[in-house]
C-alpha cells in the first residue's frame, strides 16, 4: 500500500548549513524560510519509538529532553497523546496545542500537527510533523482575553448601576403608597400591581447579573448557619403581592424539626425566592401552592414546593434546569430570562445540596425538591454574630440624623422622603461636599452613601469623614456608614465592607431592608449599648 506521506528521499535530513550546490541552495531557501518561526520538523519512528529532528534551529529539542512528550505539561499530556494515537490511527487532526515544562520550570506554549507515514503492508510506520513555538500568541491572546474580560466587567458593572438606579425612587414611592393606609382600596391594588411589576424587573437584574458570576465561577460564598425556615418566610413574604393578584392559596407546611443548614444566607434566599415565584407565576388563578419542609434523616433537609400549574412535559424534565430554558411552559405576562431554575441548582450544588424536578406532565402540575445537609441533628444554639438573619421590625427606637450622600435627585428625594416618614431628620449631599456637611455639624448619628459620585465616589468620600464619624461616637462606637448603591457586584461588596461600611444594600433596596439596616446598624451607637462591628450584606 501506498503511505499517506512519502518518506524522505534515502531518510535524507534537511541540511542545518548552506551549500553551495543549486539543489542545496533550495533547501537552504527554504531552511530560511522556516526559520522566521520558531519550529521542531521532526520524525518519529513507531516501532523504536524515536524521535530524529529533522529541523531545530531555535534549540527546541533540547527543551524536550530527547522525548517526544517529555516536559508535557501534566495537564496536557493525556490530550497530546491521544491526539498522536488518532493520528497514527488514520485520521487527520487540526494543530494540537499544549503547554511544556522547561527543565528550569519555565512554561511555554507549543503547537504540532503531524501526518502518518504507511509501509507496504498498510500498518503506520512513521508520524512526521512540525512543532511551532506559539508562546507570544497565547500570551497577546491571553492579555486580549483579559482585557475583553475586564471591559465586559466593566460594562456589566455600569449596566447593573443603569438599571438600578432608576428603579429606586420607583420602589421606594410605590412601597410608600402600597402600605399607606388612607388610600382608598382600589388605588392600593393598582399600587400593589406595580410594585409587583417592579420587583419582576429587580429579579430579572440580578438573576441576569447572578448567571454571569456562576460562568466566571467567581461567586463566592459567605457560610454561615442558616435558617431555612425563616429564609422561606421571608421568600413567601416577597412573592405574596403576587400571588394575591392571582388569587392563589398557598399553603405552608414547615414541619421539618431540623431545619438550620450552614450556607449563605443570601444566595440560599435567591433559590427559594426563584423556586416560589416559578411556582406563583406558572400557576393559574384561584392555584394552590404548597411549600412543606421535612427531614427524612436527622442530618438531611428537604424543601418541596409543589403546584398545580401548567406542569412539565417528561421529556422537558431533564431540560429545565438549562439556561434559558423553561420546560415548555408557557409564563404569564411577568416572563423572565430562563435563568431562575439554572441559578438556583448552581447555588444548590455549590452548597453541597441537589434540586430537581418532578412532574406527571401537561396539566400536572409540577414539585421542586430542595436537599441541604443540616447543620446538625441536635439543633445547638447558635452565635448570635453567626446567626442567620433574623427577623427585625422595621425602623428604629429613635429618632435618628441622617447624612444622606446620593447624586441622583429623584433617589435623593424618594430615600429622604421615606426616612423622613419613619421621624428621621435627613439631610443631603450630593458628592464630596458632604464632607464639609460633616465639619460644620455638631452630630449625624447615620451616613448613608452612594459608591458613584460625580466628583468622586463613596471609598473617596470615607476617609475624608471619618474624622467626624469619630468625633461623633456615641458609646465608644464611631457613627456608622452603609452603602445603598447600584454597582452590587461582589467585589463592591467586599470592598465597601473592608472600606469600614457596615453594610452593603444594592438599588432599588426594599423598605423593610433598609430600614432593618439602619437598626442594626446604629444600634451601638446608643449609650450602654454593645456595638454592632459584623460587617453584614444583605439581600436587596
Amino acid at each position: 500500500m501506498e503511505s499517506d506521506t512519502p518518506a524522505p528521499k534515502g531518510g535524507q535530513k534537511l541540511p542545518l548549513e548552506s551549500s553551495p550546490s543549486p539543489v542545496l541552495a533550495d533547501q537552504e531557501r527554504l531552511r530560511l524560510a522556516l526559520s522566521t518561526t520558531p519550529m521542531l520538523v521532526w520524525e518519529w519512528e513507531l516501532a523504536t519509538d524515536r524521535v530524529v529532528p529533522l529541523l531545530d534551529d531555535f534549540g527546541m529539542w533540547d527543551d524536550s529532553g530527547g522525548e517526544l512528550f517529555r516536559g508535557v505539561h501534566a495537564e496536557d499530556l493525556g490530550r497530546v497523546r491521544q491526539a498522536a494515537a488518532r493520528i497514527i490511527a488514520g485520521e487527520t487532526l487540526s494543530a494540537i496545542d499544549f503547554r511544556l515544562v522547561a527543565p528550569a520550570g519555565q512554561e511555554r506554549w507549543r503547537s504540532f500537527r503531524a501526518r502518518r507515514r504507511c509501509g507496504a503492508d498498510g500498518q503506520p510506520t512513521h508520524l512526521y510533523g512540525i512543532t511551532l513555538d506559539i508562546t507570544e500568541q497565547m500570551l497577546a491572546g491571553k492579555a486580549i482575553v483579559e482585557e475583553a474580560t475586564r471591559a465586559k466587567d466593566e460594562f456589566l458593572a455600569m449596566l447593573s448601576h443603569e438599571l438600578r438606579t432608576p428603579l429606586t425612587p420607583a420602589r421606594t414611592l410605590a412601597q410608600m403608597l402600597e402600605r399607606d393606609e388612607t388610600l382608598a382600596p382600589e388605588h392600593r391594588a393598582v399600587v400593589a400591581e406595580i410594585c409587583i411589576h417592579i420587583n419582576a424587573e429587580v429579579r430579572l437584574i440580578n438573576d441576569l447579573l447572578a448567571f454571569e458570576r456562576l460562568m466566571q465561577g467567581s461567586i463566592q460564598l459567605n457560610v454561615t448557619p442558616v435558617d431555612i425556615h425563616e429564609q422561606t418566610r421571608r421568600a413567601l413574604s416577597i412573592c405574596a403581592p403576587l400571588a394575591r393578584l392571582k388569587h392563589l392559596s398557598v399553603i405552608e407546611n414547615l414541619s421539618a424539626a431540623h431545619s438550620i443548614v450552614k450556607g449563605d444566607a443570601l444566595r440560599l434566599q435567591q433559590v427559594l425566592w426563584n423556586l416560589i415565584q416559578n411556582a406563583v407565576k406558572f400557576t393559574p388563578k384561584g392555584g394552590t401552592i404548597v411549600v412543606r419542609t421535612i427531614n427524612p434523616e436527622p442530618d438531611m433537609l428537604v424543601l418541596e414546593v409543589e403546584d398545580n400549574g401548567a406542569g412539565i412535559e417528561p421529556e422537558m424534565l431533564q431540560r429545565i434546569f438549562d439556561v434559558f430554558e423553561r420546560g415548555g411552559r408557557k409564563p404569564d405576562s411577568l416572563g423572565g430570562l430562563g435563568l431562575g431554575l439554572a441559578i438556583s441548582r448552581r447555588i444548590a450544588e455549590l452548597h453541597g445540596g441537589q434540586l430537581t424536578a418532578a412532574s406527571p406532565g401537561f396539566g400536572g402540575g409540577a414539585t421542586f425538591t430542595l436537599r441541604l445537609t443540616t447543620a446538625g441533628a441536635t439543633g445547638a444554639a447558635l452565635e448570635p454574630e453567626a446567626a442567620a438573619p433574623s427577623a427585625e421590625p422595621a425602623g428604629t427606637d429613635r429618632p435618628l440624623k441622617i447624612l444622606l450622600v446620593e447624586d441622583h435627585s429623584a433617589t435623593a428625594r424618594a430615600i429622604a422622603r421615606l426616612l423622613r416618614s419613619h421621624g428621621h431628620t435627613v439631610e443631603v449631599a450630593s458628592g464630596l461636599d458632604a464632607a464639609d456637611r460633616a465639619a460644620a455639624a455638631e452630630r449625624f448619628d447615620l451616613l448613608l452613601c452612594d459608591l458613584h459620585l460625580p466628583d468622586g465616589s463613596g471609598f473617596d468620600l470615607l476617609p475624608r469623614i471619618r474624622p467626624h464619624l469619630r468625633r461623633w461616637a456615641a458609646g465608644g462606637v464611631e457613627t456608622p456608614a452603609i452603602v445603598l448603591s447600584g454597582f452590587a457586584r461582589d467585589s463592591d461588596v467586599a470592598r465597601a465592607l473592608a472600606a469600614g461600611y457596615v453594610e452593603h444594600l444594592a438599588k432599588p433596596v426594599d423598605q423593610d431592608h433598609l430600614l432593618a439596616a439602619i437598626r442594626r446598624a446604629t444600634a451601638g451607637t446608643e449609650p450602654n449599648k454593645t456595638p454592632h462591628t459584623q460587617p453584614t450584606r444583605r439581600p436587596d
